[in-house]
This record gives structure tokens, sequence and C-alpha cells, in this order.
């Protein structure tokens, strides 16, 4: 799912580590799948940029797929459950959106080779596929009724994002011990794609990291009966036309709602999404713009700096740190504002003068020369032009402290001694997922 920009009050602008508005008794148990879920309406100015209508019972590819449920939705597809006639067994049917298909030749292209390689590894040689990336099984193309064009992409089904669970535990944070054991899972997954896939992720987040469950086909049989597929109605009143009415039902990691780590116990971390991936050496720096979600990204990619690998360990730490603390360290910004000059700051500035409070140094002036976008922000000597701080919180302690303030003094400290070597300014000198695998922080329970 995409991030974007919300224009905030003064106040919010100018704060390093925002805050949620939530009542975490309201996220302790069963949680309300759609509180919060919109229609996926066709643009106004694109009419045809639609998702496809699915109905319960729609056959796909012939007769081979029937679906039986909404799964979940983001903004260029839909996930469904649905019945693998062939194989008899449950998949998830990832279908785009004509604006998503349409974008697969030019923007998302590399995301359906990543995909098809994941198949052609997993009938050639299932022991060399990553345990913690989604296993995909088809893709094909299916034409609507009214002749547009939809991708489907088959995968196993799985369960929560990372994002959906840690928002059923108080504070919106999951402990300690699950933060770290998912943390290791998707540095086994990074190691994958960097070491042996080659691979760029591009597009870390809670929201791209799902929980696969041990006995998947059980969950499925016991929710079709528990909670069957419901239509989307708000306030009384039925999804208008051109609307996709099923409300999402994500599949519950054990069968059960969640309340406690038990609730997934056994349960892997498995990486999904691969519309940002970017197949490079690692030797070679890629120098393109829109990879990242806003909260996510990379100093180098803020600044126009070549990028590789090391941009997804930054992406990593600020996931870890979300998934831990119940909190966003860089919050989207619409820039911020002098408190006695009025002087003000564009977004970019803002994200980069975080990033420099968070971790205590400044950006360094080596990456200068590559940085096509330094001088909007920073002058010769690597001084910002006009940022000045004025959060309430400002270094990472200070900003895990305003999260988990129950967080023992002992645990906070590594756990900031970790995110710091994943926060290193300089893209060169951040550790790879393998050496982040051997820290003492990983060495507990996981």
């Amino acid at each position: 799912m995409s991030q974007e920009l919300e224009t905030q009050d003064k106040a919010d602008s100018v704060s390093n580590c925002g805050s949620y508005d939530y009542d975490a008794e309201s996220y302790h148990g069963d949680y309300d799948y759609d509180a919060n879920e919109e229609y996926e309406m066709p643009e106004e100015s694109h009419p045809s940029y639609t998702q496809l209508r699915v109905s319960v019972g729609l056959l796909l590819k012939g007769e081979r797929y029937t679906i039986v449920r909404k799964l979940g939705w983001g903004s260029y597809s839909i996930v469904w459950l649905a019945w693998d006639k062939k194989e008899a067994r449950f998949v998830s049917i990832k279908i785009l959106s004509t604006e998503g298909t349409g974008c697969i030749p030019e923007e998302r292209g590399q995301e359906l080779d990543h995909v098809r390689k994941i198949i052609k590894t997993l009938q050639e040689d299932p022991s060399s596929h990553g345990p913690h990336i989604v296993r995909c099984f088809d893709t094909f193309q299916h034409k609507a009724a009214d002749g547009n064009e939809h991708l489907c992409i088959v995968m196993e089904p799985l369960s929560y994002s990372l994002d959906d669970l840690r928002i059923r535990f108080p504070g919106r944070m999951l402990p300690l011990a699950s933060a770290k054991r998912f943390a290791k899972h998707i540095l086994i997954a990074l190691h994958h794609l960097h070491q042996d896939a080659q691979i760029v992720y591009g597009d870390l987040k809670p929201n791209n990291v799902l929980l696969r469950s041990p006995d998947i086909d059980r969950i499925i049989a016991q929710e079709m009966v528990r909670r069957p597929p419901v239509i989307n109605v708000i306030n009384g009143t039925p999804a208008p036309p051109g609307a996709i009415t099923y409300k999402s039902q994500p599949l519950p990691p054990l069968g059960r709602d969640v309340k406690s780590e038990k609730d997934f116990d056994g349960c892997d971390a498995v990486l999904v999404d691969f519309g940002h991936g970017t197949s490079q050496r690692i030797d070679d720096h890629i120098d393109e713009e829109n990879i990242q979600s806003t909260c996510f990204r990379a100093p180098e990619v803020v600044l126009g700096h070549p990028w590789s690998t090391a941009a997804d360990i930054w992406s990593f730490a600020c996931t870890i740190f979300e998934i831990a603390t119940g909190g966003v360290l860089f919050e989207v910004s619409m820039g911020g504002q002098h408190p006695e000059t009025g002087e003000c700051w564009d977004a970019d500035e803002h994200h980069l003068g975080s990033m420099v409070e968070v971790t205590g140094t400044t950006i360094p002036l080596e990456m200068k020369a590559k940085s096509r976008h330094w001088h909007e922000s920073l002058d010769e000597q690597g001084n910002f032009l006009h940022f000045v701080s004025c959060g309430v919180a400002s270094t990472l302690e200070e900003c895990t402290r305003l999260y988990n303030e129950d967080m023992p003094t002992e645990d906070l400290l590594d756990f900031n001694r970790f995110l710091l070597r994943c926060f290193e300014l300089r893209p060169d000198h951040r550790p790879t997922a393998a050496e982040l695998l051997q820290d003492s922080w990983l060495n507990g329970d996981v």
C-alpha cells in the first residue's frame, strides 16, 4: 500500500516523532478489520482505472480458480482467497487493477519478472527458495466484461501483516521477543534477495511482511464457517455502484483472535509484493527515484544519491522500530516552520533533519558530489539551509521512550544500539543483512 502525504498542523509538522491518537483497549482482542476501509472506486479522471468487479463464486482461468473470500486490498490490487481445482488447494490471488496492470511494462514490469523467477525456482528446486519469501505458483491475464485486462498473480494464502498484528496489542506494539523473531526472519529474507537473487527489495514496511501459518488449510476451513464472506455496508448504506462490495477478511494466524504471543506462535514472517524490486548486481549502484514509502526512505534516496541494497537495511530498521514501539520514527511531513522567524523548509529537508537528530551525526560531505538534491536542503559545508529542531523528542533514545515508556533501560539501550547500526547515514558503511544476523540483539529467544 502506498504512503501518501497528509496535511498536518504546525505543531505536528515540526516534530520528529509523531504520535497516534488511539484507545489502546480498542486494539486488544478481536479487531474490526474494516473500520477504516474505503471503497475501491473508479477514479473520476480515469474511469477505466478500476479494480476487477469480483463476486464470490467467480471462476478464473477457465474453471481452475474459484473465488471464495476477500482477504485485503491496496492501491493497485485486491487479494482474494480462491480454491485451485487443479491442485486441490487454497491459494490467494492478487488481482491488479487496470492501472496496475497497465504499469507492468513500465514501472512494475520487474515484479512480474521476480514472480516468474520464484515460480520457476519452486518448480525446479524448491529447496533454493528463500524460506521467508512468498511462494508464487502462477500468473495469468483475465479479461473483464468491459474488455479491460487484469494481471492475476497466484500465491500461497498468508495471514495478517505485521501492521495488522501489532495493532491488536496495547500501544500498537509487539512484545520485544516477537519483534526480534520477526526481525531475524526479515533479515534472512533480505540476505536471500541481496546475495542469492541479486534483488533490491525497495519497499520494506510492516504492511509488506505477512505471517505464514503452519496449518493454513485447517484455518481457512474453520474461518469459512466462522466468518463467511461479508458484504460491505457502512452506516446501513450498501456500497455504491462501481465499488468492490466485499469486506476484507484476513486469516487469523492460528485460527483464533490474537490476544497474546501464543496466538501466532510458530508463524513465520514472509516478504510479499515485489512491485519496487530491482534486479541489479550488488556492485552496481542504482540511481532511480520513487522507491520506498516515505517514512521508510533511506537518506541516499532522499538526496538523489546512488542507492543499492543498503537502502533495504534502512527501511528494515524503520520497520522494526515501528513494530517494537508502535510509533513511526520518521513521520510523513509537509515540512516545518521556525517558531520565531517563521522561516519554512520542505518535506525532504525536514526528513533529513530528523535523520541527523535521531542518529546524532551529520549528512556526510562525501555524498555531496553524487547527490542530485543536495543543494535543495544543504549548503556546501553540509549545514541545513533552513531546518531547526522543534520536536519534543529528537534522539533515537528519546523517540523510543516516547512510544514505549515501559521498555526496560537495558533492553532500550541494546535495541537502540542495534538500530543505530542500520541507521548509518553512509550507505557503504551500513551493515549487510548477513552481518546483522550475527548481532547480539538477535541472540536471545528468536
